[in-house]
């Protein structure tokens, strides 16, 4: 009888291996058969993976907790809206709690709320969220914002922006408009070379070849 994978271990096998099929398609049986996982695990873990290499930040862990050293690649694209970031961050803690409509709580959360404290004022003024002394609730009007800002976020590759243009604050009955300013999909390549790297390894291959010439010509 087999035993139960861990997540983590099954995160890290299928990682690894998909490292190695860089511009590849490989089935979900092949993958399965490669890492020795169940079919409905390996579809599991790499739609996982899909959606966290999207949002994830880089991080690292030690004894006292966790550095966070930048945010996700797609989120890069959220820097200068802080409105919508705010409002992405309520309802993603309010369907935590028990659904959309739900509230969160202003003492648990109080850490990023002062971040935030200019634009809690401007967003409860759209109309977005209702606030109460203790807790904060996101409205309908709110959410037809937030939901599908989040879900665009984690759902599509965006391409991370250099440097971000100045916007307007996105106006809480114009979805439309918000999609308009998204940036396009784009593909990361994970061996994709740094500047010079592709001269070196060409330098290596000529000089490999000349060795090889300069042999035949003494034979």
């Amino acid at each position: 009888m087999s035993t139960r994978t861990e997540p983590t271990e099954a995160i890290e096998r299928l990682a690894w291996a998909l490292n190695y099929h860089q511009g590849e398609s490989i089935s979900t049986n092949k993958l399965a058969e490669k890492t020795g996982l169940s079919w409905a695990t390996t579809k599991k873990y790499v739609q996982a993976l899909e959606k966290i290499n999207r949002i994830s930040p880089d991080i690292n862990v030690n004894s006292d907790g966790v550095i966070v050293n930048a945010i996700g690649d797609n989120l890069d694209n959220l820097k200068q809206e802080k409105d919508l970031q705010l409002v992405i961050y309520i309802i993603h803690h309010a369907q935590i709690e028990e659904g959309d409509d739900s509230t969160i709580s202003k003492d648990l959360h109080a850490d990023i709320l002062e971040k935030y404290d200019d634009t809690l004022d401007e967003i409860e003024e759209s109309g977005w969220i209702q606030c109460t002394d203790d807790t904060i609730r996101i409205t309908p009007k709110g959410a037809s914002v937030a939901g599908p800002a989040k879900s665009k976020y984690q759902n599509t590759n965006l391409e991370r922006s250099s440097t971000i243009p100045e916007v307007e604050p996105i106006q809480a009955s114009s979805v439309d408009e918000w999609e308009h300013n998204t940036p396009v999909e784009s593909d990361t390549d994970w061996q994709s070379t740094s500047p010079g790297e592709s001269d070196v390894e060409n330098d290596f291959e000529n000089s490999k070849f000349q060795r090889v010439e300069a042999g035949a010509a003494t034979r």
